[in-house]
């Protein structure tokens, strides 16, 4: 931690989660400027080591070039506690590329954030567990696609399978008290092998398994479309996608383990149907992006013209250029049914309270409960 003071914020208790929670229905169903930004997401880094299949990202990435330092990124993270920021999501990228996370991930939480991480896995060597562990991280979601090395390693790199369960394990012996998440792109490549993935998962002791439909946007937008022609589902795969569907869903329900909700895993399908469905999304107003260059965005799909060395954070957020550029979320036509802003939204949708409450009242929790989460000591 560098040697500035930092006064250690109290977190957020159940009033003001309520208000939070209040606020973003209010604003989502008025077409408002919402006063709190719940969530936020923070492309760290462009720099990735791997280079996935289904990821164009390192063709893209400028690397280096023009991203915030770490001093304008602290200023994000004071910029975001005036907004109520509960959540700080950390990726990339590869986060763990850049040396200074662990300051940020304190700076974070000593704000009253808590703060979760998005990792491939293969820098969770013993010095940088033990880097997280000080920092305070708590929860750290690793990118797994199967738990079969040969499939694994022919999409994310041949070695990786092996280096990044060893750093899974490394961090669970560490930090009995993180939680741990496992992210997995379904697509053509894997999606037989998934059910070996959540017994792998469970056997391995993680929290959570969250299983995303491939994509041809998003995070994946800079690849181009003839690329995924073997990898992604069509309407003649739909009825064979369900049943692999089922059968994950089951093999989950017999584990512990936390996953996506029963209505994300209903809708998987309808992504790749035509036309694929919309829904009521949140991006926008309960969550938003920023990347590596500052820019903010509603959500990875969306260009925006907003950033934050231009800005406070704060500021735009409750400005109206970005309330502007709001309504491209409330006018999006794209496919999209992922597991940030789809879930997020499935579980804001006040109807879900009547026909999932268990699974709803678990987000509402979530928002409520912050200070089992924000363990700061304040």
């Amino acid at each position: 931690m560098a040697a500035e003071s930092i006064q250690k914020v109290r977190p957020m208790g159940a009033f003001s989660g309520a208000l939070s929670l209040i606020d973003t229905w209010r604003a989502r169903w008025f077409n408002g400027a919402p006063r709190h930004l719940p969530i936020l997401v923070i492309m760290f880094t462009d720099k990735c080591n791997l280079h996935c299949t289904m990821c164009g990202a390192c063709d893209y990435s400028p690397g280096d070039h023009n991203m915030l330092s770490l001093d304008e990124w602290k200023a994000v993270v004071r910029s975001a506690a005036k907004l109520q920021t509960r959540i700080l999501s950390i990726t990339g990228g590869e986060a763990m590329l850049r040396k200074d996370l662990f300051e940020l991930i304190a700076y974070a939480r000593a704000h009253g954030m808590a703060v979760h991480l998005n990792s491939n896995g293969l820098l969770l060597r013993d010095k940088n567990v033990a880097k997280l562990k000080a920092a305070g991280v708590e929860s750290v979601s690793i990118s797994i696609e199967s738990a079969e090395e040969a499939v694994h390693d022919a999409i994310r790199g041949k070695g990786t399978l092996r280096h990044t369960v060893e750093g899974l394990r490394r961090l669970r012996r560490a930090m009995p008290e993180v939680r741990i998440g496992l992210n997995c792109v379904m697509s053509k490549h894997n999606v037989k092998t998934l059910v070996g993935l959540v017994e792998f998962a469970a056997a391995e002791g993680v929290d959570q398994i969250k299983i995303a439909p491939l994509h041809t946007n998003l995070q994946h937008k800079d690849k181009p479309l003839e690329d995924f022609a073997d990898m992604t589902f069509h309407e003649a795969d739909l009825p064979e996608l369900e049943a692999d569907l089922d059968r994950i869903r089951t093999a989950i329900a017999k584990t512990r383990l936390e996953s996506t909700s029963d209505a994300f895993f209903d809708g998987i399908p309808d992504l790749y149907r035509a036309p694929a469905s919309n829904f009521y999304c949140y991006a926008g107003y309960s969550i938003a992006v920023i990347d590596a260059q500052g820019n903010l965005a509603a959500c990875f799909d969306k260009e925006s013209a907003s950033n934050v060395r231009d800005q406070p954070l704060d500021q735009i957020w409750r400005g109206q250029a970005f309330h502007d550029h709001r309504q491209q979320v409330r006018h999006c036509d794209r496919a999209c049914w992922d597991t940030t802003n789809a879930e997020l939204s499935l579980r804001l949708d006040p109807t879900q309270l009547l026909t999932r409450p268990v699974q709803t009242w678990q987000l509402v929790k979530y928002y409520l409960d912050h200070r089992a989460r924000a363990r700061t000591g304040a």
